[in-house]
């Protein structure tokens, strides 16, 4: 099999060729007995104690992904004047800057984005990611 013109990607400590079955077999091979001796230098032992391992629960949160959902601007908007208790929303720039601080902290940890809030209050955003 020739493996002219495909691209490389490392693996372990070679190089093997996209689509190139037989080179990336030998390299996942070599990193699954690296892994396997993470566990113990016993072959068997390794295999049963990897298997073991992986039907563990755990609570933890490893990289897990949250979704959050984008709040369109006319929600931002409502919530901006509910929690700051103004009529419009740059309004908030009129705010004692303590406690306009807080509020935009507030803001953000309700799901506005930095940007948004930004926009929608007339205050940088470079003051806004500081918070």
């Amino acid at each position: 099999m020739t493996n002219q013109g495909l691209p490389q990607y490392k693996c372990c400590n070679g190089i093997f060729k996209k689509f190139s079955f037989e080179d990336f077999g030998i390299k996942c091979i070599h990193a699954f007995a690296v892994l396997l001796n993470m566990f113990n230098s016993n072959t068997n032992k390794a295999i049963e104690e990897f298997i073991r391992y992986h039907k563990e629960y755990s609570n933890e949160d490893f990289l897990d992904i949250y979704e959050t959902r984008k709040i369109r601007n006319s929600e931002a908007i409502s919530i901006i004047k509910d929690l700051c208790n103004v009529d419009q929303s740059t309004d908030i720039q009129n705010l004692d800057k303590d406690v306009r601080d807080k509020h935009l902290i507030e803001l953000k940890n309700r799901g506005l984005s930095t940007r948004q809030i930004a926009r929608l209050t007339g205050i940088g955003r470079s003051i806004v990611m500081k918070l």
